[in-house]
């Protein structure tokens, strides 16, 4: 958890995300919009604003959230992305997302005492 107060650890992951996991997810999308599932104008947009949003703005430990404020975060994400036409988030991802940020903030506080 030391790396994530290293501000160039912390880019160095954004950039990750943004430069060789957006490129995946926005062809996934691309699947969606050809099959008809998915309708968006902006699919690798919406692919780059998925990643940084799951990977920092939710991240609990980025953030120190509670598990209830990393939920409301992840509810108002999934109605942003349906809204966009990419509806990809499932309340069952929510649960497992949740699942391991629980893990996560569990193993923080016992590395903290």
């Amino acid at each position: 958890m030391s790396q994530i107060k290293n501000s160039q650890f912390v880019v160095f992951g954004i950039k990750t995300k943004i430069n060789n996991d957006a490129p995946i997810l926005s062809e996934i999308i691309h699947e969606g919009i050809e099959d008809g599932s998915i309708n968006t104008e902006f699919p690798n947009e919406c692919a780059e604003i998925f990643m940084l949003l799951i990977n920092i703005w939710i991240n609990p430990v980025l953030f120190n959230r509670t598990i209830s404020e990393t939920l409301n975060r992840l509810k108002f994400l999934q109605i942003l992305m349906k809204q966009l036409g990419v509806d990809i988030i499932s309340d069952k991802l929510i649960k497992q997302i949740l699942e391991k940020h629980s893990y996560i903030m569990e193993d923080k506080v016992e590395k903290e005492n």
